[in-house]
């Protein structure tokens, strides 16, 4: 896992060359919420990902895959994949203040030998997402720390 991480900034002082045990569990553990960014011929797009069970799945090293699960059957994601393959990934965890964030190209695959490996109460998903990592790091906690909206007990305005 340590090969998957490379600096890319200055301001990054603590990357997880020491620690990929942790980096695993970031990327893997259930509950975790992921925001895919991707561009496509209309502009750009991030829409959330999650499972009950795993959001993404670290497939070697160098490659995450991110079952496309049946929802609102918006498929703004894979389109703008198909238009241009770079892909940005923020992994938020509960009770873990920083985000991990992933830089790649993405590409599809409906293989259904592939996608049956990726079934969820034996549901395989639709499609699969297939991230080849190009830069891996923590994100600083900062701005998750500054926003008290995402303090456990806070009850939001707008929805009392």
């Amino acid at each position: 896992m340590t090969q998957l991480l490379r600096s890319t900034s200055a301001f990054m002082p603590r990357l997880l060359d020491g620690a990929p045990s942790l980096t695993a569990r970031l990327l893997v553990h259930p509950g975790s919420l992921v925001l895919l960014a991707t561009h496509g011929e209309t502009g750009v797009d991030c829409s959330p990902r999650g499972d009950p069970g795993q959001a993404a799945f670290v497939d070697d090293p160098h490659t995450l895959v991110l079952p496309d699960r049946p929802g609102n059957n918006r498929i703004d994601s894979i389109r703008n994949i198909l238009h241009d393959p770079q892909v940005g990934l923020l992994f938020l965890v509960p009770g873990v203040n920083e985000g991990f964030r992933v830089n790649g190209v993405a590409r599809l695959t409906r293989d259904p030998a592939v996608l049956e490996r990726y079934a969820y109460l034996g549901r395989p998903p639709v499609t699969l997402i297939v991230v080849e990592v190009h830069e891996a790091f923590l994100h600083c906690a900062r701005a998750l720390l500054r926003s008290d909206e995402y303090a456990i007990g806070y009850e939001s305005p707008v929805f009392a």
